[in-house]
This record gives structure tokens, C-alpha cells and sequence, in this order.
């Protein structure tokens, strides 16, 4: 195998090791069932544009993974990672939304984190990880 094949392998592994600690198994801890929970997980190689207010970022593709999940109150809550890359670099942003009455709002939001290398990634994927598991206080705290 290849270094470029055993790349792809190596972010594969993270990926499904990253969706295993995102397992609705997780929220039981705060009473919730599992079966209340979704898993997400969504992937593009497909370039794609960003508007984010005044500026448009391009990426060549993206990985979506987190979990889903139904409140008391019926409202959706979406614990989410986005991994995105272009040329130069990976992406990874963090959020927990919400959905509201005009489409969905932010509850909590991390930095986004930069990396040139898929081993600097994968570290800031795990951070990511523990971003998101670390927000469970914020399911059914605002019903």
C-alpha cells in the first residue's frame, strides 16, 4: 500500500473511531434513551462554496458527523462536527444547533481549527469529539 492509500485508510479509522464515541450510548448518562438520538454522518468530495457574511471560502469536500437528537420540548438539537478541506488545509468545525421556528439556531459554538496535515487533523478531530460530548449539559437545559 501506497502512503497516499494509507492516508485515506488511517482517516477512515478515525472517522468510524469518531462516530463510535459519538454513539447515542453516550446521552444514557443523562437519562435520555438511545433510541432518542440519530446518528449523522454525511460525506461530499464534491467542491462546494461558503458564504459566511462578506466572504466566500471554497472546499474541495467534506466529511458531516455528530448525533441528532429530540428534546422534551419536540425541538430538534444537533451535535455536529464538520470536516472540510481544500488544497491547503483541513477545517473542523464544531457546533450544537437547535431547531427554531425560522430554521435553526446556534446554542454552542467552537473555534474553528486549522491544520496542513492529516495527523494534525485527526488531534483536532479528537478535540472536536470532546467539545461535543462535553455539551450534554445542553439537552432538554433550555425546555
Amino acid at each position: 500500500m501506497d502512503q497516499a492509500s494509507k492516508q485515506v485508510a488511517q482517516f477512515l479509522e478515525a472517522l468510524q473511531t469518531s462516530r463510535e464515541r459519538l454513539h447515542p450510548r453516550h446521552f444514557e448518562l443523562i437519562g435520555r434513551p438511545a433510541k432518542s438520538f440519530r446518528p449523522l454522518f454525511g460525506l461530499s468530495g464534491r467542491p462546494f462554496r461558503v458564504h459566511d457574511s462578506e466572504t466566500v471560502r471554497e472546499f474541495s469536500g467534506s466529511v458531516i458527523l455528530g448525533l441528532s437528537g429530540l428534546q422534551r420540548n419536540g425541538k430538534e438539537m444537533e451535535f455536529t462536527i464538520y470536516v472540510l478541506w481544500d488544497n491547503d488545509q483541513w477545517t473542523i468545525q464544531t457546533i450544537v444547533w437547535e431547531d427554531c421556528d425560522t430554521g435553526q439556531d446556534v446554542i454552542r459554538s467552537f473555534p474553528d481549527r486549522h491544520s496542513q496535515t492529516l495527523e494534525e487533523c485527526l488531534v483536532q478531530l479528537e478535540s472536536a469529539i470532546n467539545d461535543l460530548t462535553g455539551c450534554i449539559d445542553l439537552f432538554d437545559s433550555n425546555v
